[in-house]
């Protein structure tokens, strides 16, 4: 097609409310010009009612004569070819040829836009959806406390609109919110993205900003530098982009040195058994040795009157006697298999020396600066992992660690009939580790799913396999951002809950790179999107909010 593009490509044949609609594309229309995820319009024949929905997949319909012109041509066969491309060009002028549109119904508009309770008549155009249309749907970003998520897909490729779906940051942070996507989906940059408009919702709140962030940044892509797709740095991360107002730790010493971070250092007399336990497979520890483990602590410091990890794991040596005495204590008290299981364990446990982080000598704790920063100081907190990164014992350890005292600190708190001043989002990475269904009733990170929401603490859980969450966690979700997956389980595990939940399992699957979908409160209605670029649009949203609160006279926050 050239020229203006007409809005008009499609009609409605045939469809129903719960398996969606079918839609023919008109003749003078390709199956090429359309994408599945396009959001579309469907004019009601009465009224000035207007449907909207979002294309779930295409088809085309064969025709037994084209059949049997290809089964007979060879590709030498230059007179076949030619009565082939004859009929083909006849069966598509006489509509012998159809495409069919499948498409999953997302709302209504009858003077107001309404959840769809019924679905458009025989023959009903299926419109191209412009800017005006697109905005009575979703609405505008106020750029205040509503912002540009990203661009939605259009179903004619020739025609481009400059229009942004918002997400309403304010009803985000209310709940917890999950963000899914295979590896190299792009979930960090859009992790990055939520965390940016989050902090500019904070300067907007007339009550002096209340929200801050915990982010344990598994890659240092939100406190450093973002990657792109080979590893390059392509942006700064949102830590960097708002300097001031990020506390960012690191346990990595060269990244702290060279980057100018704080480094985080854990006092090993904080670390306790069930630190030890979270991170037992990823060591290897047997469950025997972990059913011991609080019998081998008081043994050893009844024994030896030293730390009890730093004797298990051997970065402090025991005298002969202590391990004689030791080993009868443990063979007497619990047996000889529990002995084996100590020897075991302790060789195992030896993995927590190469960890320099852990300051067996000073025994620092960095991890309280964590805590104080979040309840009693101005900055939200960035755990950037550097070299660490990829270390899951590292991970696993420090997040769990900060959780379980933060945990601690909220009950103190609660128990005192006292309230804290901030609201906290706290963004973990790999949340599967910790809220996996053997693990959710049994990490902090379970206990703060489960009971401090009221309190004012929301998690937003990022992974590459929704499925390995436990179903609770996932039933906690007020808000789902869904990138390419393509294994049924989790595409399964992150819908549930969604209207049409059948017909969106195409859409995910073929979502590119920087696509989501979007569904729960923050959002009017579903939808399909491609991100905002990160770079252009933290630039232009910042200007857009200076300009605004100018306007509104909003006095930012006391930072």
């Amino acid at each position: 097609m050239s020229g203006e593009v007409k809005t008009l490509f499609a009609r409605i044949v045939s469809g129903n409310l719960t398996k969606g609609l079918q839609g023919r594309l008109l003749k003078d229309f390709s199956a090429e010009e359309i994408k599945v995820g396009s959001v579309v319009l469907i004019k009601g024949v009465r009224k000035e009612t207007k449907f909207l929905g979002v294309v779930s997949d295409i088809e085309l319909k064969g025709s037994n004569v084209l059949e049997s012109f290809i089964g007979k041509e060879t590709n030498k066969d230059r007179v076949a070819s030619e009565i082939r491309e004859r009929t083909e060009k006849g069966l598509r002028s006489s509509g012998s040829l159809p495409t069919v549109l499948h498409i999953a119904p997302l709302a209504v508009y009858r003077g107001e836009v309404e959840q769809v309770d019924s679905i458009p008549d025989y023959c009903a155009p299926v419109i191209y959806p412009f800017q005006e249309e697109i905005n009575l749907f979703y609405g505008k970003p106020n750029y205040l406390t509503s912002w540009p998520l990203g661009k939605p897909k259009l179903p004619l490729i020739e025609k481009e609109e400059k229009v942004y779906i918002p997400l309403n940051v304010e009803t985000l942070v209310r709940g917890s919110f999950g963000i899914f996507g295979k590896s190299g989906a792009g979930k960090t940059f859009l992790g990055n993205l939520l965390a940016f408009f989050i902090i500019l919702t904070n300067k907007s709140l007339s009550e002096g900003g209340k929200l801050k962030l915990l982010i344990f940044d598994m890659h240092s892509e939100y406190g450093l530098m973002l990657k792109d797709q080979v590893g390059r740095d392509y942006a700064k991360g949102v830590g960097q982009v708002f300097r001031d107002q990020f506390f960012i730790l690191t346990p990595d010493k060269e990244t702290a040195e060279t980057r100018n971070l704080e480094t985080l250092k854990v006092n090993p007399g904080k670390i306790c058994v069930e630190d030890i336990e979270i991170i037992s497979e990823t060591l290897g520890l047997t469950p025997a040795f972990l059913a011991y483990l609080t019998s081998f602590k008081r043994i050893i410091q009844e024994v030896t009157g030293k730390n009890w990890l730093e004797v298990l794991c051997g970065k402090t040596e025991t005298s002969p006697s202590e391990e004689e005495e030791i080993a009868t204590k443990i063979q007497g008290k619990l047996g000889i298999g529990a002995y084996q299981s100590f020897k075991a364990g302790k060789t195992r446990l030896g993995k927590l020396k190469k960890l320099d982080f852990i300051d067996w000598t000073e025994g620092k704790d960095s991890i309280e600066e964590i805590i104080n920063e979040i309840l009693k100081g101005r900055r939200s907190v960035i755990v950037s992992f550097g070299r660490y990164g990829d270390n899951k014992i590292a991970y696993m350890l420090i997040a769990n660690m900060v959780a379980r005292r933060l945990w601690e600190k909220y009950v103190e708190l609660s128990l005192k009939g006292k309230k804290t001043f901030y609201r906290l989002v706290i963004f973990l990475e790999e949340a599967h580790k910790f809220l996996g269904p053997k693990t959710f009733y049994m990490t902090p990170f379970g206990d703060i799913a489960r009971e401090l929401r009221k309190r004012g603490v929301v998690l937003c859980i990022i992974d590459q396999r929704p499925s390995q969450i436990d179903e609770d966690v996932r039933g906690m979700l007020w808000n789902s951002f869904i990138m390419n997956l393509t294994d049924e389980a989790d595409i399964q595990a992150c819908t549930r809950g969604l209207r049409f939940q059948r017909m969106f399992q195409p859409i995910i699957e073929w979502l590119k790179r920087k696509e989501v979908l979007v569904f729960g409160e923050s959002i009017t209605i579903p939808a399909v999107l491609e991100i905002l670029n990160y770079k252009e649009g933290i630039k232009s949203c910042l200007q857009e909010f200076s300009e605004r609160r100018r306007k509104e006279e909003i006095e930012p926050p006391d930072y």
